[in-house]
């Protein structure tokens, strides 16, 4: 009779190993598909190493990728190292899923009562997996294709390249016992997942569908309508990075408290931060004249307008005050990594992904100015970096505060200011052009909010296109844009 304590042995071992060798080739796979062939070699090898250094290996997986860095030390190619290599991690995943198959204890009686296995076991409950594998990702290339291969001397056949997806039949993470293969994806973040899924066909539904499923337990108004073979699109795992990228500045969302409550002190914040004067708080609290009652009622008419154009009543209210009210102190919040206005920054960003998902074309080119008392700068210094003489085309950057651009390269006049002072040219004009994603892709774009504005979320990344001088640019429909012109690519992971 087998020791039950070392079958439970072994599969940990398994789960490790797989969960080692998977990590290794989703990171290894879009490095040597960039040309990168040399650090994809060298994940490959640290891993083999990992894996040879412990104690509980299975013999005959040691033996095989020791065998495989015997085999490298006399090649010359380091292409055919990154095969030899590869080959061998396809084999260890193989040969570590058919153990941990065998170890499985017997399926229990129709009446016994399944352990829970964690979070994910008990919210995916009454969900069933589509099968959509004959669908490519449409959200990047696929490792294996040659249109993604840097050179003509990385020309290997799909079929036997150390870097093409692993085929169903060969790719053994799936047939993993059931409580195994959730706590690997466990440990996955939403970029890891993003990339798991474009590496390897197989992975594809279900790295996608575990990103839905933790962006489901933190959002699920996200998920409202969705169908259920839509939970396996590629936009969650961008989803759930974008939700991870904006915990690590502000924390998580804040169990009991809103943005409402936050919005006094935000309302002061922004004040101070963008005019240079500390205002009382008084006057934002509930019953005051800056308060968010009596702000929604000065902006009835774009409210009104975002309901017609299918945002929510909620939706709309939260994203015209937080925009209007509160972007500079959600900017300063989130450059700082301050947990103060948490519930403000969570609340806009979750806005504008939910309204993301029912948009189905991109922005037009919109512009916003660089300086001014309502300038980009003001918001988030970092846009000044595209005004220093060693910015060339193609740096980037990730911006810190929600925006707001317009159709109109003047500017939009705001109230209690001059407005002939905003149509007169005065310094730099950025022009945003959407990042455009394949067909069925979520956009990657700026969201209409307005019939002349549009709005980015924080933590979007902005590549510079180009620069132009005073009057070189001409826009269709107000003529030569007698400014500065700085052209840069915005794209967001909704």
């Amino acid at each position: 009779m087998e020791d039950p304590l070392a079958s439970a042995s072994s599969r940990v071992a398994a789960a490790w190993l797989v969960n080692r060798v998977t990590s290794a080739i989703a990171v290894g796979a879009p490095l040597y598909n960039s040309g990168a062939v040399a650090e994809c070699v060298d994940i490959y090898a640290d891993t083999i190493s990992c894996c040879v250094a412990q104690s509980n290996i299975p013999p005959n997986v040691r033996d095989l990728f020791l065998d495989a860095v015997q085999r490298c030390e006399g090649l010359i190619s380091i292409s055919r190292k990154a095969w030899e290599l590869r080959h061998a991690l396809d084999l260890g995943i193989k040969e570590a899923a058919s153990i941990a198959d065998a170890s499985r204890s017997p399926s229990p009686e129709p009446w016994a009562v399944k352990p829970s296995v964690g979070r994910v076991a008990s919210s995916a409950a009454g969900w069933q997996a589509v099968n959509r594998a004959s669908r490519l990702p449409r959200h990047a290339p696929s490792p294996g294709d040659h249109a993604s291969r840097p050179n003509s001397r990385q020309r290997l056949a799909d079929e036997s390249s150390p870097l093409t997806p692993l085929s169903p039949s060969c790719c053994q993470l799936l047939a993993l016992p059931e409580d195994v293969q959730p706590e690997i994806l466990n440990q996955l973040g939403g970029c890891t997942l993003g990339a798991l899924s474009g590496t390897c066909r197989a992975f594809r539904l279900s790295a996608r569908a575990h990103a839905a499923e933790l962006l489901r337990a933190d959002q699920p108004s996200l998920f409202r309508g969705v169908a259920v073979a839509e939970r396996s699109h590629a936009r969650w795992p961008r989803a759930l990075h974008s939700l991870e990228m904006l915990e690590q500045k502000v924390g998580p969302r804040p169990g009991s408290r809103r943005w409402a409550d936050e919005w006094p002190a935000l309302r002061a914040a922004d004040s101070e931060l963008s005019l240079g004067v500390i205002v009382d708080q008084r006057p934002f609290a509930p019953g005051g004249e800056g308060c968010i009652r009596a702000m929604l009622r000065h902006n009835a008419a774009g409210v009104s307008w975002m309901i017609d154009a299918g945002w929510s009543l909620l939706h709309a209210s939260t994203c015209m005050a937080l925009l209007a009210g509160g972007s500079v102190a959600i900017g300063h919040s989130i450059r700082e990594r301050s947990c103060a206005f948490a519930a403000s920054a969570h609340g806009l960003c979750d806005v504008l992904r939910q309204r993301a998902c029912a948009i189905s074309t991109a922005a037009p080119p919109t512009y916003a100015s660089m300086d001014g008392p309502f300038g980009l700068a003001v918001a988030d210094p970092g846009w000044l970096a595209l005004l220093q003489r060693d910015t060339a085309p193609g740096c980037t950057f990730v911006t810190s505060a929600p925006l707001q651009a317009y159709l109109n390269p003047r500017g939009q006049p705001h109230e209690g200011t001059d407005e002939t002072a905003l149509l007169e040219p005065h310094g730099p004009v950025v022009l945003f052009v959407s990042a455009r994603s394949g067909q069925g892709d979520v956009l990657r774009t700026l969201l209409q909010i307005s019939p002349v504005s549009f709005a980015l979320p924080p933590l979007a990344t902005v590549t510079l296109v180009g620069t132009t001088a005073a009057g070189d640019l001409h826009d269709d429909t107000f003529g030569p844009i007698m400014r500065q012109c700085i052209c840069v690519r915005v794209g967001v992971p909704y």
